[in-house]
């Protein structure tokens, strides 16, 4: 593979992508060279809304390893979704063995973190002031940083390990950051 250096010290040597377009490089390039769009129809959870969104298909079917189960929500499954995409497990073994898992950094961005699991949980509550039940663990699927833990965990990874959360721009300030 061609390393592609993008600033000064930092090159992407694998890359993969779970978007609207599709799951993986391959996928996503055709979605693009076709010309199609990754938006549909709103239907969040059998309400129809008149707006416009781009959902990736079937993450909330996507199983997470057993041992990670506490990190159960929406965003850490969409996470596993592109992590199994184009032999990035593989390329994550191959750099974790090399350098050491204490020297690979996790740095992702996301806008709203497992925010649904949230909204869940407070559903959830008998009454208004009820407190949250003491399954919900806001540190694993709410909390902003809780899908750069995961990941972590789940490439068996300890380096640097933390969440860009700047809305629509987290995804390309994770590159300033790294």
């Amino acid at each position: 593979m061609t390393i592609r250096p993008i600033c000064s010290g930092l090159a992407l040597t694998r890359v993969t992508v779970a978007s609207a377009l599709g799951r993986g490089t391959e996928a996503t390039r055709q979605a693009l060279v076709d010309g199609r769009s990754g938006l549909r129809e709103c239907d969040f959870e059998g309400h129809r809304f008149a707006t416009f969104v781009g959902e990736v298909s079937g993450v909330n079917d996507v199983p997470l390893p057993d041992r990670l189960g506490a990190f159960a929500c929406r965003n850490n499954r969409l996470a596993e979704t592109a992590l199994t995409g184009d032999g990035f497990l593989d390329a994550v073994e191959d750099a974790r063995r090399r350098y050491g898992g204490h020297r690979v950094a996790v740095i992702i961005g996301t806008t709203t973190s497992g925010v649904r699991a949230g909204e869940i949980a407070f559903a959830r509550r008998p009454s208004p002031d009820a407190p949250l039940s003491t399954d919900f663990d806001h540190m694993r699927t709410v909390g902003h940083g809780s899908v750069s833990r995961y990941v972590a965990q789940r490439l068996g990874l300890q380096g640097p390990v933390f969440t860009v959360s700047t809305a629509c721009s987290s995804s390309s300030r994770v590159f300033v950051d790294a």
